[in-house]
C-alpha cells in the first residue's frame, strides 16, 4: 500500500467514524437537556471532515460538508427551535455523506468551477434533501435482489475485500503484546536452564518435574494471554453495522408512508471479529428489509388490531459463551406456519415427514422459496433468505427463528467470536479420530446397550421420560471401515453426545471418547469438496491431521437425506 492509499484509507476510517459520532448526539436530541453542546459539536464534526477533505484535495466532499455547515448555522443559538424533520434530514445527509466517502465519490479533481453554482440545500422551504442528494438516497433503497447470485457475491466480495483492509490497534495493546512475549521468552530461558541442570544431573527428578510443570503452567498462561490480546485486535464494535441496518430502516420510510417503524439497538459496544463483522452487512440488511416489507403491518393495520401505529424492529447482540448472538426482531404480523406449508405444497415440495413447528418454519430457507402474494423491490423473491443462512452457516454459526402470529418475528443468528483456539472432544469413528466442538455439546454419557432401543430402521435413547433420537456417526463417517456388528452385540458400554438441533434435543453415538482439548482450527481449504458439518482442520499434539466436526450440522444433513460422499470415501480417494 503506498502512501496516497494509506491517506486515502486514513480519511474514510476517521470520516466514518466522525459521522457516527454525529448520528449519536442526534439521537434524543429534541429530548436532552444539552441540545446547545449535542449541535456545537455536530458542527465541529462536520468542519473537520470539510477540512481534512480539503487538506487532501476531495473536493466534491468539502463542497457538499461546506453546503450542509453553511445550512445548519442558521440555527446556532437556536437549537430548541431545530424541528424533528430538520434533524431526520441531518441524519439522511450524514447517510449520503458516508456512501459517498465509502464508494470514493471524493471528486480529487477540483470541478468547483463547474459546481460553484450549484448547492446542496438540503433544507429548502419543503425541507426536504436536495435532488442530488435524493437521487443518492433513493438508489440505496433499489439495491437489485432478483438474482440469487446477487445476494450471495455482494456477500462473497465483503468477505474477500475485508483481508486488505487496515485495523487500527491502540498503543496499549501493541505494549501488552510486547509484555507477554517479553514473559515467554524469560520462561523459554527459564527451560533452557532447568533441561541443562537435569542433563548435568545437578537436579533431582522429583524437582526437575515440579519445576517444569510450573514453567509450563506460566507458559500456558501467558500464551492464553498472547491469544486474547492478538485476537481483541481483530475485534471491533458491532454498532457500525447496526448502525447501516437503521439507516436501511430510514431509506425504507421514505418511501412507505403507509408504515410507522422506530429502530431500537441494544449492545452496540459489543465487539466481534472485524472479518466476520465486514461480511455481516448484506445477510443483516436483507434480514431487516424483511422484517419491514414482510413482517410489520401498514398503521391502519396494526390499529385495527388494537397495536401502537408505531412499528418496532429491534436489533441486538449479545455475548454467551464463545458465541455473538445477533437478534433481529420485529413485532409484526409474524410467519403463519400453515401458510408456509401450503406453499411449499403448492410448490410441489415433499412434505410427508415434516411435521413440527420449526421443520416447517425452516421451509423458508429453501432456495426459491416465498410466500409472499406480489414480490416488491426490496424482498418476496424467495432468494435472499436462503443466501443469508448458507453463508451464516460458511463462518461456523447457524440462523433460527422464533414466531408466533401478530407477535412478531425474531431471525436468531449464532456466530462464533473469531476464536482460533477452541475446546473440543477428540473422539473415533471406525478407528479414525476427528474433533468435535464443545459449544454444539451439552452433556456426555456412557450408556448401556439395552438403554438405546430400536424402532425399525431408526434407534432411540431413552432421556429421562422422552425418546430421542439416536444417530450413528459410525454409519457416516468412515463408514467403508465399519465393522459389522450391531449394537446390541457390543458389550462394552457406548459414548453419547446429546445435542440440540433444529429445536430438538438428539443422540449422537461415536466409536470412543479419546480426551478433551485445545486445538488452533484453520479453515477448511475452499479446493476441497464441500461438507458442511466439517467446521475447518487441525493438527492434534499427536502430529496427526484432524477434521473438526459440528454434530448439528452433521445430524442436519442425515436429516435431509442430503449426506452427499462420505467423508472416508473422500480421505481415501484423496
Amino acid at each position: 500500500m503506498d502512501f496516497k492509499d494509506e491517506l486515502l484509507q486514513t480519511f474514510i476510517e476517521e470520516s466514518t467514524d466522525i459521522i457516527e459520532r454525529i448520528r449519536k448526539k442526534l439521537e434524543n436530541f429534541q429530548e436532552s437537556s444539552n441540545k446547545q453542546e449535542r449541535f456545537q459539536d455536530i458542527l465541529r464534526a462536520i468542519h473537520t471532515i470539510k477540512g481534512n477533505s480539503g487538506t487532501l484535495n476531495f473536493f466534491k466532499i468539502k463542497s457538499i460538508t461546506h453546503e450542509l455547515e453553511s445550512s445548519l448555522l442558521v440555527y446556532k443559538d437556536k437549537e430548541d427551535e431545530i424541528p424533528r424533520k430538520i434533524l431526520d434530514d441531518i441524519f439522511k445527509y450524514s447517510d449520503f455523506l458516508e456512501n459517498e466517502i465509502i464508494n470514493n465519490n471524493l471528486e480529487i479533481n477540483n470541478t468547483s468551477d463547474n459546481t460553484s453554482n450549484e448547492t446542496f440545500h438540503i433544507f429548502s422551504q419543503e425541507e426536504v434533501p436536495h435532488p442530488k442528494v435524493q437521487d443518492n438516497l433513493n438508489s440505496e433503497k433499489n439495491i437489485d435482489f432478483s438474482k440469487e447470485k446477487t445476494v450471495k457475491e455482494k456477500i462473497e466480495n465483503k468477505a474477500t475485500n475485508s483481508s486488505n483492509e487496515i485495523i487500527r490497534v491502540t498503543a496499549e495493546k501493541v505494549q501488552q503484546n510486547f509484555d507477554i512475549i517479553s514473559e515467554i521468552f524469560l520462561i523459554r530461558n527459564q527451560m533452557k536452564y532447568l533441561v541443562d541442570l537435569h542433563y548435568l544431573k545437578k537436579i533431582e527428578s522429583d524437582s526437575f518435574f515440579q519445576n517444569w510443570d510450573f514453567l509450563d503452567n506460566s507458559l500456558r498462561k501467558c500464551i492464553g494471554e498472547l491469544e486474547q490480546i492478538a485476537l481483541s485486535m481483530r475485534m471491533m464494535p458491532i454498532k457500525t453495522l447496526l448502525r447501516r441496518m437503521e439507516k436501511a430502516v430510514r431509506s425504507y420510510l421514505d418511501e412507505h408512508n403507509d408504515k410507522e417503524i422506530i429502530v431500537q439497538i441494544d449492545g452496540e459496544d459489543i465487539e466481534i471479529d472485524k472479518k466476520i463483522l465486514d461480511s455481516l452487512a448484506e445477510p443483516l440488511i436483507h434480514l431487516t428489509r424483511n422484517a419491514m416489507d414482510h413482517g410489520i403491518e401498514t398503521i391502519v393495520e396494526r390499529k385495527s388490531l388494537n397495536k401502537p401505529p408505531k412499528a418496532i424492529i429491534k436489533l441486538s447482540v449479545q455475548i454467551i459463551a464463545n458465541e455473538a448472538i445477533i437478534k433481529v426482531s420485529d413485532d409484526g404480523r409474524g410467519i403463519d406456519e400453515q401458510k408456509v406449508l401450503n406453499s411449499a405444497i403448492k410448490k410441489g415440495m415433499d412434505v410427508k415427514n415434516i411435521s413440527s413447528k420449526d421443520e416447517i418454519l425452516n421451509l423458508i430457507f429453501l432456495p426459491g422459496f416465498s410466500t409472499a402474494e406480489k414480490i416488491s423491490d426490496i424482498s418476496g423473491r424467495g432468494i435472499g433468505l436462503e443466501a443469508v443462512k448458507s453463508y451464516v452457516e460458511s463462518l461456523g454459526g447457524n440462523l433460527s427463528i422464533k414466531t408466533e402470529i401478530n407477535r412478531g418475528t425474531d431471525f436468531i443468528l449464532r456466530l462464533p467470536l473469531g476464536m482460533s483456539v477452541v475446546p473440543v472432544i477428540i473422539a473415533k469413528a471406525n478407528g479414525y479420530q476427528f474433533a468435535i466442538l464443545n459449544n454444539d455439546v451439552f452433556e456426555l454419557k456412557n450408556v448401556l446397550p439395552n438403554e438405546i432401543v430400536k424402532n425399525g430402521s431408526e434407534s432411540y435413547y431413552k432421556r429421562g421420560n422422552d425418546f430421542i433420537k439416536c444417530f450413528n456417526i459410525e454409519d457416516y463417517l468412515y463408514s467403508h471401515l465399519k465393522k459389522d456388528k450391531e449394537i446390541f452385540n457390543y458389550k462394552e458400554k457406548i459414548p453419547l453426545c446429546i445435542i440440540s438441533y433444529a429445536g430438538k434435543i438428539a443422540a449422537v453415538q461415536v466409536g470412543e471418547f479419546i480426551s478433551n482439548a485445545e486445538i488452533v482450527v484453520k479453515e477448511y481449504p475452499s479446493i476441497s469438496p464441500e461438507l458442511p458439518y466439517i467446521s475447518g482442520v487441525s493438527i492434534l499434539a499427536t502430529g496427526e491431521s484432524t477434521f473438526v466436526i459440528s454434530l448439528t450440522k452433521l445430524c442436519d444433513r442425515i436429516t435431509k437425506k442430503s449426506f452427499g460422499k462420505n467423508l472416508g470415501q473422500w480421505c481415501q480417494n484423496e
